[in-house]
């Protein structure tokens, strides 16, 4: 369970990331801040960074008070895989890039574009397997009801069974 002292408590990552979006809304950004460099400062193992919707938000509310140095920080802490699309990834790079060149580190900008191109292709190459195996699926199912379909008519037109010289035929057919 993560404790933020005399800020808030809270029990779970998504309830983490609720806050921080409501306290962004309501304009409580000095609570963010609190609270994101307390989260930074605990030791957990199986704390996740923050998600593209939440970061972009952050990254957004942070631009518009002009903390540059700060928006730094968030962009450090963002994931680019649970970005929902190009546009969320282009704007958070875009915002950061303002971000560095206002602290003057140009280079860190570039970076920042750099991973904005190397994610666009992981997610690209995500989507050729995801699709790939949505065909293989088909294909396996396509094969079996092939398979069935062929032994229920091979039973169907074959010739009665015969015991001594008597033919006898089956309730199953």
């Amino acid at each position: 369970m993560t404790h933020f002292k005399d800020v808030f408590r809270l029990s779970s990552e998504p309830q983490f990331g609720v806050f921080l979006r409501r306290c962004c809304h309501y304009g409580r950004l000095e609570v963010v801040k609190t609270a994101l460099k307390q989260w930074l400062d605990t030791s957990s193992k199986n704390k996740r960074p923050l998600n593209g919707p939440l970061g972009l938000r952050l990254l957004e509310a942070f631009e518009g008070e002009s903390d540059w140095a700060f928006m730094a920080e968030v962009f450090e802490m963002i994931d680019f895989s649970f970005a929902r699309d190009e546009c969320g990834r282009k704007a958070i790079v875009a915002s950061v890039s303002r971000a560095y060149k206002a602290l003057g580190q140009p280079e860190r900008a570039k970076r920042a574009e750099k991973l904005l191109t190397v994610a666009a292709e992981r997610r690209q190459k995500q989507w050729r397997q995801r699709k790939s195996m949505k065909q293989e699926g088909r294909n396996f199912e396509s094969r079996r009801t092939r398979r069935v379909s062929e032994t229920r008519t091979a039973s169907v037109s074959s010739a009665p069974i015969m015991i001594n010289g008597i033919p006898v035929i089956s309730s199953s057919s």
